[in-house]
């Protein structure tokens, strides 16, 4: 019997909660435009980043993430690949950041390659092209950055990450992961 009791106590605390746990409808606020034209000029990677045949597609906004920090939810970073090359890779990754809510957008750039300002950096930035951005907040609000990186001309590439300690408006010295 007592074994009755603990089962339809437990059903009865299930379905309550799910009763309370649904949410609202999703209602649409305002939009905002969350990027531009590129930053970077054309050329940016330097010699070795087309091979003949290569075309870049100035503006094109590609693989897309976003993320909401977990310790103030007006604080949200979106993160892309910027400028597309047909045969792999970007000029560079960019995030947009916006402390309203995404009402109004900033944007910054991790390090990863040439045009974003890794020049210099030697495997801590210094590559053609970058691909495959994704991004996260740590539970303090710390964000992290990471991207595939190569060079087009050679088979040179790494793994590379940073993070941002301000919601996105400016990252630290990329890291090489592999």
């Amino acid at each position: 019997m007592r074994a009755i009791r603990i089962v339809a106590v437990a059903v009865l605390a299930f379905a309550m909660t799910t009763l309370l746990a649904q949410a609202a409808p999703l209602t649409l606020g305002p939009t905002s435009l969350a990027s531009g034209p590129s930053p970077f000029p054309l050329g940016c990677g330097g010699p070795g980043e087309a091979a003949p045949g290569s075309v870049v597609y100035q503006n094109a906004e590609v693989e897309t993430h976003v993320a909401v920090n977990p310790t103030n939810a007006s604080n949200v970073v979106a993160y892309w690949q910027q400028d597309r090359w047909n045969d792999g890779g970007a000029h560079g990754n960019l995030a947009g950041y916006s402390f309203n809510g995404g009402l109004t957008w900033a944007f910054s750039a991790p390090r990863f390659s040439r045009c974003a300002g890794g020049a210099g950096l030697g495997d801590a930035g210094d590559y053609e092209r970058a691909t495959d951005p994704w991004l996260s907040f740590s539970p303090n609000g710390r964000l992290h950055a990471i991207a595939l990186v190569f060079d087009n001309s050679t088979p040179r590439n790494a793994v590379l990450a940073a993070f941002s300690d301000n919601g996105g408006a400016s990252w630290s010295t990329p890291r090489t992961v592999r």
